[in-house]
């Protein structure tokens, strides 16, 4: 889980210093131009002690936006020393552009971990709009220069990279991935890969399903035969799922699992985000607003998207009869086919291309994925039953267990970019030894 203190609220904006993304899930919310709020520390305090109270859980600390780089420092500080008390860390989500000398000695002193949205050098970064091409690339320049710059001092930084038509298209692709081929170079351990969420008119933007499986496997075997130090932590959740081993430890010890997405997100709670405002009001994942209005949660109870989806059938929007359920779950909320939750995720086909690209995989190493394994049905069961009970069951309970998830609610993972301690390629293939080489390559 993590908390998300939406510092600055929803502003941004090329014209207020931060940048005017074309594909931002955040703008039915048209809140870009408010003025920044006033932090009532205290509240948020407050509703620090209620999340945590409720959740028992410290692990991930934020700030997010909207830009919250663009909060004046004496509030960027006040928060981050409380993250430090708390959590012994803090993570900041940025574009970049915002980052200024000054920031640097308290990325430091609240140890920071700065994680940044570009989609590529140059024109492949152009979505994220300056106001004028010649101001969107000195954005982007300088944006890369602070996440250099971070490396340079040692300051944990993540990536999180959206494929589209301007930075993935066949003709832009090999750019893309020669960018990454220097990112390796730097202390950069984790890329998350996102493909674009298409609410708006920016929708042409969006790769066909077809293009992003064939722009993903590229980057995939590009970590696989390349990268010595990257890892995109999509590939590593795929491959999680499939092989029914959705939670495990990084290398020093500290727990891990897939990513929220896949984790049967309630979007009436979002329990792998909770925001706070800066007037310490509580919020949920900005994804799952498709309105004007900023709901707040309700109380934990059944799992009733995953429910719905399980019995509506596939051609009016759901998921019965579907292998993939017990691995995909229909995906984000915050994608569903026409903004609305009991859908499945309008990228089905991509995840379903992935899922049985992966599957191929593992069978050639070996194994039988869990979507394949006689016992699929009953494993799907098993779910369905913790789903009725609020709880978004993990498969390494299910499976390995034999029941739900030992009767209780489990972790549903977190919202912000996990990183892998370790080369997980061979790993989560399973194929250690003889059957792959030193780079974790399939022989």
């Amino acid at each position: 889980m993590s908390i998300e203190v939406n510092v600055v609220g929803m502003r941004c904006g090329a014209k207020n210093g931060g940048l005017d993304c074309a594909w931002c899930y955040e703008t039915p919310l048209g809140r870009a131009n408010e003025p920044i709020p006033v932090l009532k520390m205290d509240a948020v305090r407050g509703a620090l002690d209620a999340i945590e109270k409720i959740q028992g859980c410290k692990e991930s600390f934020s700030l997010f936006g909207g830009e919250p780089m663009l909060a004046p420092l004496e509030t960027l500080e006040e928060l981050w020393a409380e993250g430090l008390k708390r959590h012994g860390k803090n993570g900041v989500q940025t574009s970049g552009r915002p980052i200024r000398e000054e920031h640097f000695p308290l990325f430091h002193k609240y140890k920071v971990s700065v994680s940044f949205s570009i989609e590529g050098p140059e024109e492949l970064n152009d979505s994220r709009w300056a106001g004028s091409t010649e101001e969107t690339r000195k954005a982007t320049a300088h944006s890369i220069a602070m996440m250099k710059r971070c490396s340079d001092e040692e300051i944990p930084i993540g990536l999180i990279t959206t494929l589209y038509r301007k930075n993935s298209s066949a003709e832009r692709l090999p750019r893309l991935l020669d960018w990454f081929r220097e990112l390796d170079t730097w202390r950069l351990y984790g890329v998350n890969l996102h493909v674009l969420e298409h609410d708006g008119r920016y929708r042409w933007l969006a790769l066909s399903h077809e293009e992003n499986i064939r722009a993903l496997l590229a980057l995939y075997q590009l970590q696989i035969r390349e990268l010595k130090h990257i890892r995109f932590p999509l590939f590593t959740d795929l491959l999680a799922l499939l092989r029914a081993k959705d939670a495990w430890k990084y290398s020093d010890g500290s727990p891990a699992g897939v990513g929220c997405t896949w984790t049967a997100c309630d979007p009436m709670t979002t329990p792998a985000v909770q925001g706070i405002d800066a007037d310490g009001r509580r919020s949920l994942c900005p994804r799952v607003y498709k309105d004007s209005k900023m709901w707040g949660a309700a109380e934990r109870g059944p799992l009733v998207r995953q429910l719905v989806l399980r019995n509506t059938p596939q051609e009016e929007g759901g998921c019965q009869g579907c292998r993939h359920i017990i691995t995909c779950k229909g995906q984000c909320p915050g994608t569903a086919l026409d903004g609305d939750w009991r859908k499945r995720s309008r990228d089905c086909e991509l995840w379903k291309g992935l899922l049985e690209h992966f599957e191929g995989v593992l069978l050639q190493a070996g194994e039988v994925p869990v979507t394949l394994r006689p016992d699929r049905d009953k494993i799907e069961e098993r779910m369905v039953a913790a789903w009725e009970q609020g709880m978004s069951a993990r498969l390494i309970d299910v499976v390995e267990g034999g029941q739900t998830s030992k009767g209780k609610s489990v972790d549903y993972g977190d919202h912000s970019d996990h990183q892998d301690h370790t080369d997980l390629s061979a790993v989560l293939l399973g194929v250690q030894g003889e059957k792959v080489n030193e780079k974790g390559e399939e022989k």
